[in-house]
């Protein structure tokens, strides 16, 4: 699995002065989350001309940010986890923004290959604390997913693929919250004593800090949640990747 480089290693004279880096989010009824922390760490690099986040849902709304650009150009990167219907509802709003041809769209965040392996990471943290040694307890990746799109929990099968391959732990599954398998389904299914949870979300949000663990305690098996994968702060170094990839 590829691991995430230095983060000075790659983007030595990578500088978009006239180009504005932005990440949208899903979202929620609250203002956008990690996405604005993310952004303000990357802004203070001093790369881009300028870094804003936005969201579709929420504020501030990407429309909003879009309308209040004074670059020449601007990078869109998708602070998502997979290329599915939210996606496809991104690339339908900026279709019909006045600024969306100027915008270039990058590959949502959540299919960079180093995203395995900041999940095994996750995980292995988790176990540990607990005092579990990775190859003896299931690690369980929990996606949003979605019926709407057949896309959406493929990336969470693909890294969940990716980890189980390197052995790291003794078994590897995947669970959504609108998809099957659902999170007791799949915990049933292990014949480890005991899981580990990555959330593979953007957001702390009520899917990633409270459904979860809910859900999870619900199963009876001894458990330890990692919490979700897109407040860690290696997120805006892929994040980079993909806007500068797509400048």
């Amino acid at each position: 699995m590829r691991a995430i480089a230095d983060p000075m290693s790659d983007v030595a004279g990578a500088a978009r002065a006239d180009t504005a880096l932005l990440l949208c989010a899903h979202g929620t009824k609250g203002v956008a989350g990690a996405v604005s922390t993310h952004a303000e760490a990357l802004a203070a690099r001093g790369i881009f001309h300028s870094v804003q986040g936005g969201a579709l849902y929420g504020t501030p709304k990407i429309d909003c940010v879009l309308c209040g650009l004074d670059a020449p150009r601007a990078v869109l990167v998708p602070f998502m986890m997979a290329a599915g219907y939210t996606l496809e509802t991104l690339r339908t709003r900026l279709a019909a923004h006045p600024w969306g041809e100027r915008v270039h769209l990058a590959d949502p965040v959540g299919v960079r290959a180093e995203i395995p392996e900041m999940v095994a990471e996750m995980g292995e943290a988790a176990a540990a604390g607990r005092g579990w040694a990775p190859g003896e307890v299931a690690l369980l990746v929990v996606g949003h997913g979605t019926r709407k799109h057949s896309a959406s929990g493929a990336t969470a099968r693909a890294s969940a693929a990716e980890i189980a391959d390197s052995g790291r732990f003794a078994e590897v599954g995947t669970a959504f919250l609108d998809e099957p398998p659902e999170i007791g389904e799949a915990v049933a299914a292990f014949r480890a004593p005991a899981c580990v949870a990555v959330g593979f979300f953007t957001d702390a949000g009520n899917h990633g800090r409270e459904d979860v663990p809910e859900l999870l305690a619900e199963t009876g098996v001894p458990h330890v949640y990692a919490g979700p994968l897109g407040p860690d702060p290696r997120m805006a170094e892929l994040i980079l990747k993909q806007g500068l990839a797509a400048a």
